[in-house]
């Protein structure tokens, strides 16, 4: 038991020297993770499909565990418009002969289950969306994917740097979710141009349409299976 002990404590204080060496970086020079990992210099830092991995799981855990912080739920949803989500929990509740709470329930499960499948598919969207912008640049796809990676893990350490803020503040509608939704986008696009920059050497309207891309995919991989898990508890 102690080797086993000896042993766990160390693989765990290399892990966490490694996390922190890699998000220092990943937090401080936006992109400068990407031109590591091309040049080379991979040894030193969490690859980046692990680290998008390990940030997002710390991200889901936090906004699904306590549900009055749940952002894919469909009783957050209803705090935006109570009346349209209202009548639709109503409908499936009387088709499917269950209480609102109950539909709610199964709602929230599948969407929360399917968003947490399609986190993939983020990396693969953002990427094609640089690839678009970035199209006379000459790099290639995986670097794209890479680059995404790296970026969703920046928001991820965004939206659990916040989420003391929304535990106080609640997450739906008011003036204290709007200014926390206005100046987190703020910041994703300020890091976004900083580490495309770096990276592509791309300038300011490059970034602008690379962030309005992956806005409006974000939206479509969540808005998806919400709509997915909606159709699946009415006619499944």
């Amino acid at each position: 038991m102690g080797h086993f002990a000896g042993h766990a404590v160390h693989e765990l204080v290399h892990l966490d020297s490694k996390l922190f060496t890699t998000l220092r970086l990943l937090i401080t020079q936006p992109g400068a993770l990407t031109v590591e990992y091309f040049a080379g210099r991979k040894s030193r830092y969490i690859a980046p499909l692990r680290l998008f991995l390990i940030l997002f799981a710390f991200f889901f855990v936090a906004y699904t565990a306590y549900k009055p912080l749940a952002a894919f739920s469909i009783r957050t949803a209803a705090k935006h418009d109570a009346k349209a989500v209202g009548t639709l929990l109503d409908m499936v509740a009387k088709k499917k002969h269950m209480t609102r709470e109950e539909v709610a329930e199964r709602i929230d499960e599948r969407w929360q289950h399917w968003i947490s499948l399609l986190q993939l598919s983020n990396i693969i969207a953002i990427g094609l969306v640089l690839g678009l912008v970035m199209v006379g640049s000459e790099r290639k796809l995986a670097e794209h994917f890479v680059f995404a990676a790296h970026y969703l893990s920046f928001s991820y350490v965004v939206s659990l740097a916040i989420w003391p803020i929304r535990y106080f503040t609640g997450i739906g509608p008011g003036i204290a979710s709007k200014t926390i939704g206005i100046t987190t986008s703020i910041a994703l696009f300020i890091y976004l141009y900083l580490a495309m920059k770096r990276y592509y050497g791309a300038g300011f309207f490059s970034a602008l349409f690379a962030f309005a891309g992956i806005w409006i995919a974000g939206m479509l991989l969540m808005l998806g299976p919400f709509v997915g898990a909606i159709l699946f508890t009415a006619f499944g």
